[in-house]
């Protein structure tokens, strides 16, 4: 089992390996096994996410002084709405970028293109097949 240390709080979310995948690379003295995990993934344990309550709450209650909002008016005319949703973008891009804490923060703009790919801001979405989600394109710009 492994501890994640989570930014910004003090508390430390738990979670577990469910199966790492070995890539094995030249002996180096670095890595003087010459196995290396290419992608671990990972599973966090009950009682470490958020519930309805605690969403509404931190909503309500989010500091919006000094928000990053994503671009107005910058969409298609396809998704006229999308504006609507800036408010939601801004903190939870924020809250996301304090706990996770990486190097690469989310951008405010790339998850609202996101939403518009996949869900082009309907409620009630039909599926598309050509969007790639948020894992896959997360690990595009990270360089996983």
């Amino acid at each position: 089992m492994a501890k994640m240390k989570v930014s910004g709080d003090k508390k430390t979310v738990k979670t577990t390996a469910v199966r790492d995948h070995i890539l094995t690379v030249p002996i180096t003295k670095k890595n003087p096994t010459g196995k290396t995990v290419r992608d671990r993934h990972i599973r966090r344990l009950p009682g470490t996410d958020l519930n309805n309550d605690e969403i509404v709450d931190l909503f309500k209650k989010y500091d919006r002084k000094v928000l990053a909002y994503p671009n107005s008016k910058k969409l298609l005319e396809e998704y006229r709405n999308s504006d609507d949703y800036d408010e939601l973008i801004a903190i939870w891009v924020d809250y996301f970028n304090k706990k996770l804490g990486t190097n690469t923060p989310l951008e405010p703009d790339s998850i609202k293109a996101l939403i518009a790919s996949e869900s082009g801001f309907r409620h009630d979405p039909k599926e598309n097949k050509i969007a790639f989600g948020m894992k896959k394109l997360s690990s595009i710009i990270r360089g996983f």
